[in-house]
């Protein structure tokens, strides 16, 4: 007997268990108690009573005299949206009487509306689908009706309450109302509250870019699915860019979309978005890349690449050729770009700064001297399309200790557009975290540009940077140079002092034969 009524407790807390939706253990689990908002009972034997105001409730069973309980409860405390995991409703009788035979009671639901100060058996609510049968004898009663209040809350089915009847007779059981006490019948329900926490959308990449293609990667903090927005600058014609989508429904967290049929040479730009499985839609600003084979501006065509380590160059011929190539093919440009500098330059980024005199968008086109070749150049570019002034742009995730060229560009709401020459920089060496504050104008004074230590610096740098000699290999150059002065020196201190010891030794031996030497005789 032990043993069935163990096993009986086993298929109950499964059946809990498995009916309810599958709940994580990452999800918070909220449990409330929910009491009766109207209850009352109508009988068959008086058609026309109103029972609202009784402090207890009978469901009776019998030919021709039945009772119904009928109950609602209000479900505001649970947010819609949320899983419902359980819901039980509990009745707790004060008296059970009738025959002897095993008492059945039975909870339907009804697709009718009621409210307690009008329900009478005249009129009343309907039965509708049969929620259980239960064993009345125990004192308290129990239902599972964990998927109807799923559907009061999600709004899919009306919350009209439930009807508690008896099956067969005569029998009769007693429930106090809350007009007596709210601990006779309650509803508990367990949930899930509803997600509307959207996917974090992180390291957002375009990466593998070819002539035609390029592969999108991002993160998110949870699995959702994987799209990319995206269009092509010279694609809109002045009216809204045609925009195309690309992407997958697999729920990751590690997201990459390819896309392809690009063209060659042309800037695009592209968002990501991720939406979770119950429907939150994280998107990501817009970012942008250049396919291969990107063409720099005529205006900036015949423009030699000028080499330099952390400043750009600034003298009168420099300015002269700027603004040369803003006018390169008799195409003179009323946006003029001025003041470029490099600032707090890093193992790993880098702030351009530049001034235009008009309202446009700010650009960077770079890329890796070491990995590009000055006759074909293949530009990573990053920008900002608010039209400013006063240019800002970081670049980030660069190389530790290496050389980058780059131009800025410029591009006002007419159309027109400017660029500057090639420029470059070099990042700091990895593990270097305090940066190279190098914020210089390109518009230097006069006495700066005459100054010879000045130019010897900057030649020095400029040496440096083309032939890639660090410091630490300087230090090293000048720690063996001083080393061999030292050997040097040492060395013709010990043959000064060679040569002190020899001729005291020779001294010493001439005053040593005049001693063994006979004294001369004198002649008168």
């Amino acid at each position: 007997m032990r043993l069935k009524l163990l096993a009986l407790f086993f298929i109950v807390i499964s059946f809990f268990l498995f009916s309810a939706q599958k709940i994580s253990a990452e999800e918070v689990i909220k449990e409330v108690r929910l009491t009766v908002t109207d209850d009352t009972y109508i009988s068959q034997s008086s058609p026309d009573a109103i029972n609202g105001n009784k402090t207890s409730l009978s469901a009776k069973g019998q030919p021709q005299d039945n009772n119904f309980i009928l109950l609602k409860f209000s479900t505001s405390q649970i947010p819609k949206g949320s899983r419902i995991g359980s819901a039980t409703l509990l009745m707790t009788s004060y008296s059970c009487i009738g025959a002897d035979q095993t008492p059945i009671l039975e909870l339907y639901d009804t697709s009718d509306d009621w409210n307690e100060e009008t329900a009478r058996w005249t009129g009343r609510p309907q039965l509708g689908f049969s929620l259980g049968l239960i064993d009345a004898t125990p004192q308290i009663k129990s239902w599972n009706v964990s998927s109807k209040v799923d559907k009061w809350v999600q709004g899919t089915s009306s919350n009209n309450g439930l009807i508690v009847t008896v099956q067969g007779g005569p029998y009769a059981c007693n429930f106090y109302s809350k007009e007596k006490t709210n601990d006779s019948i309650n509803l508990i329900v367990q949930f899930i509250p509803p997600d509307t926490t959207k996917p974090v959308i992180s390291q957002v990449k375009a990466v593998n870019v070819t002539l035609t293609g390029a592969t999108i990667t991002w993160s998110t903090d949870e699995d959702s699915m994987s799209y990319v927005d995206y269009y092509t600058t010279s694609s809109s014609n002045g009216f809204l860019p045609n925009v195309e989508s690309a992407g997958h429904n697999d729920n990751t967290k590690a997201h990459q979309v390819a896309l392809e049929n690009l063209s060659a040479g042309k800037k695009y730009n592209f968002r990501v978005r991720s939406k979770d499985i119950v429907g939150n839609q994280g998107v990501s600003n817009y970012s942008t890349f250049t396919t291969k084979n990107f063409i720099i501006p005529n205006f900036a065509l015949n423009i030699s690449p000028i080499k330099f380590n952390t400043l750009a160059p600034t003298n009168a011929d420099q300015q002269e050729q700027e603004a040369s190539a803003a006018t390169e093919e008799g195409t003179p440009s009323t946006l003029e770009i001025s003041e470029i500098a490099v600032n707090k330059v890093t193992d790993t980024t880098a702030k351009i700064t530049w001034k235009s005199n008009e309202q446009s968008n700010s650009w960077i086109y770079y890329s890796s001297s070491e990995e590009d070749k000055l006759d074909s150049p293949e530009f990573e570019s990053v920008g900002i399309d608010e039209e400013v002034t006063e240019h800002e742009i970081l670049l980030k995730d660069l190389t530790p200790n290496t050389i980058y060229d780059y131009y800025v560009a410029s591009t006002n709401s007419g159309g027109v557009g400017a660029a500057s020459p090639n420029y470059s920089f070099t990042t700091l060496e990895s593990g270097a975290n305090k940066a190279e504050d190098t914020e210089k104008s390109q518009n230097q004074s006069g006495s700066e540009k005459n100054s010879s230590a000045d130019s010897i610096g900057k030649k020095l740098d400029s040496f440096m940077a083309n032939y890639k000699i660090a410091q630490s290999d300087i230090i090293i150059v000048l720690f063996v140079i001083i080393m061999l002065l030292a050997t040097s020196l040492v060395f013709i201190l010990m043959k000064r002092k060679s040569q002190k010891d020899h001729l005291a030794k020779s001294a010493d031996d001439e005053e040593e034969v005049a001693e063994k030497e006979p004294p001369k005789k004198s002649h008168k």
